[in-house]
């Protein structure tokens, strides 16, 4: 049973960059790298965004894509520019 925070308002409230499984003690995992997380509540590592194209999402609990550095290429999901 997943304790959401639309039907559990107590649920832990992960913070930006993070999603929390509220089902083990609230656990508070980084999204991957390659993703973000712009805005509080993520409840699953499936509410990460891929990186947009453009940009890099280079450790894991980022919260802003950095602009893909000039002269590289950067696709959606990246986590390091590639030259």
């Amino acid at each position: 049973m997943n304790l959401d925070f639309d039907t559990n308002p107590t649920a832990y409230m992960c913070r930006e960059g993070k999603y929390c499984d509220n089902t083990l003690a609230n656990v508070e995992n980084d999204c991957a790298a390659g993703k973000y997380m712009p805005r509080m509540k993520a409840e699953a590592e499936t509410d990460c965004l891929l990186c947009k194209p453009g940009y890099e999402c280079q450790n894991g609990g980022t919260v802003t894509p950095t602009d893909c550095p000039s002269g590289f290429f950067c696709v959606e999901g990246t986590a390091t520019s590639v030259d």
